[in-house]
């Protein structure tokens, strides 16, 4: 069996990130929602040696006909940051080195028949970021150390035929 469509959109997201050298060393822990067990119990619930941490998981799809032989699939992943105390800043560069990733990492032979890792994945690039939030949480437990937990939107959009996908 083949992986879905949906794994392999979701997969690049996690390229993206992983190959970008703004991000190469900076998240001490990644929840990556995969069958490996990587994602802790239903929730991640990250300790300060965590810091920065990263969790994205799917959120939600929506698939509708665009062509007669072409379908769309819009994919919405639900990413979450925590960072240390309440460091605004720090988790706006995060955010943006991530968004950064997402249009522009791939391949290191960056000839133009190799799109980004999240294009080529998905035939587009992603459709947005959206609904960007901070709050301050405990770690671990209602006492725990403080962190700041950032939250947001990404949304694929992917191009897809059901009727001829193997």
């Amino acid at each position: 069996m083949s992986t879905s469509i949906l794994t392999t959109a979701r997969q690049s997201v996690w390229a993206a990130i992983d190959e970008w050298p703004a991000l190469a060393a900076t998240f001490r822990r990644k929840w990556k929602f995969e069958d490996t067990g990587t994602l802790q119990g239903p929730e991640p619930a990250p300790s300060l040696g965590d810091l920065p941490g990263l969790a994205i998981s799917p959120a939600s799809q929506r698939h509708q006909w665009a062509a007669s032989q072409t379908s769309q699939i819009l994919y919405a992943l639900d990413a979450r940051l925590w960072t240390r105390h309440w460091d605004v800043r720090h988790g706006e560069e995060l955010i943006e080195e991530i968004t950064k990733a997402l249009y522009q990492s791939g391949p290191e032979d960056s000839s133009a028949a190799n799109l980004p890792f999240v294009e080529a994945a998905t035939r587009y690039p992603p459709e947005s970021i959206q609904n960007i939030s901070a709050k301050r949480v405990h770690l671990a437990r209602n006492d725990g150390p403080r962190a700041t937990l950032w939250s947001w939107t990404i949304v694929l959009r992917i191009k897809w035929n059901p009727r001829t996908a193997s």
